[in-house]
């Protein structure tokens, strides 16, 4: 499954727009539940923020030239994967098994996006 460029930005954006709220509304202030370190928790704050604002910005930008932006919306989310696998090892926290279902569902999504943006890359 491929989508255009444009579409891609707008379905990264939601699922990372999606994350952000979680992590705002649901890992921050339930964090015992979760077992993560709140550092880590506003490190993954500010990633999916500024990965947002990559999305929108390149969303909005005109259908000129868009397969750098791709390419760098993988290696972003690659990172973001990466990040998010990372909290759990750090050493003075580890996340109970909700934290560790919540981070395996998002590492999961991530991975399906990827996946989808390599797809959409080669087509265009």
């Amino acid at each position: 499954m491929s989508v255009s460029p444009k579409s891609l930005f707008k379905l990264d954006g939601t699922g990372t727009g999606i994350s952000l709220v979680l992590a705002l509304v649901l890992l921050l202030p339930l964090n015992n539940l979760f077992g993560f370190h709140p550092l880590c928790i506003g490190g993954l704050i500010v990633y999916a923020a500024f990965l947002l604002m990559y999305d929108i910005h390149c969303r909005r930008m005109a259908d000129v030239n868009r397969k750098p932006k791709v390419g760098f919306l993988i290696v972003f989310n690659t990172l973001f994967m990466l990040i998010s696998a990372t909290v759990q090892l750090y050493p003075e926290y580890r996340p109970t098994v909700l934290g560790t279902l919540y981070l395996l569902g998002e590492i999961i999504i991530i991975f399906v996006l990827i996946v989808i943006q390599f797809k959409t890359l080669k087509e265009k």
